[in-house]
């Protein structure tokens, strides 16, 4: 018995599947079955006119019931896999990352685990884990007790207004003349904190989950960027240690251990779960055995 086969188009997906039975001549090229239609002589797709459109003979005697039931069954299949690939995710993709800004619905735990997983840098995670499981946090606008979301904030430790301070002003230009040449400095850098309450003088404290490819620096002294110790605004490249780079001295493991320890963290992106969260997301983390 020769076997046969029909590749259907499925809007964007092609489908191909084995037809026993049936009548069908050889040919080399692909049929469309369109259920809105009553003829028995499918025409050929125009995927790529060079290798689809040459070769395509007429199908006689294709049963009607076999070809609605070739065709429910293989259009369900073809709409599950497409559902189960995607995240609940919106269309803003304006950053050059691949991560969209927000999602149009609530993550859940499991769903945030899964973004973690996939999506989380992993220097941070590999902190995470061997920190016992500490985080970092930042204050977050009008996020909710249970509302895991996205937040794409713009970088303002350059700007007089966020401290409203010529004085914190000054210290973030040295720490950039500083950290110039490093991938983590004022220009591109956020401030995070190992303490939800200090994170919570800010707004919402949640902790937060930096996207791959994230770089982080820090006081050696684990103390916070501004007001420095005697309200010092002269800073030395020794007096910083910058994730990865600064090997022997400390690692981001030991800031996150810390009890108030400012981070600055390079990352376009963050996911923030609420710290009211942080019991769940820790028991989730250690049972997915993530590495």
């Amino acid at each position: 018995m020769v076997k046969k086969y029909l590749l259907i188009s499925l809007g964007s997906t092609l489908v191909s599947a084995w037809v026993p039975n049936t009548k069908l001549p050889a040919h080399s090229g692909s049929i469309r079955i369109s259920s809105a239609s009553s003829s028995r002589k499918p025409t050929t797709t125009s995927l790529s006119e060079a290798s689809y459109t040459k070769g395509a003979d007429e199908v006689d005697e294709v049963s009607e019931s076999s070809s609605r039931r070739n065709f429910i069954l293989l259009a369900s299949s073809a709409a599950a896999a497409t559902a189960s690939s995607q995240y609940f995710l919106n269309s803003d993709s304006s950053s050059s990352s691949t991560i969209p800004a927000a999602f149009t619905k609530a993550l859940d735990i499991p769903q945030a685990i899964q973004w973690i997983d996939d999506n989380c840098d992993r220097r941070y995670l590999h902190a995470v884990i061997a920190s016992d499981y500490k985080f970092l946090y930042r204050g977050v606008t009008n996020l909710g007790p249970n509302e895991i979301r996205m937040e794409r904030p713009k970088t303002d430790l350059l700007s007089e207004g966020t401290y409203g301070s010529t004085q914190a002003l000054d210290l973030f230009q040295g720490v950039q003349r500083v950290l110039e040449k490093d991938a983590v400095n004022p220009t591109n850098g956020h401030l995070a904190t190992s303490s939800a309450k200090d994170a919570g003088e800010w707004g919402v404290a949640g902790s937060i989950w930096p996207v791959n490819g994230s770089h982080y620096a820090w006081f050696q002294d684990g103390g916070l960027f501004y007001p420095r110790p005697n309200n010092s605004a002269i800073v030395a490249r020794k007096d910083l240690i910058v994730d990865g780079k600064d090997c022997g001295k400390e690692s981001l493991e030991d800031a996150l251990r810390s009890d108030s320890c400012e981070v600055m963290v390079a990352s376009e992106q963050f996911l923030v779960v609420p710290a009211s969260m942080d019991d769940r997301l820790r028991e989730a983390l250690q049972g997915s055995f993530l590495v």
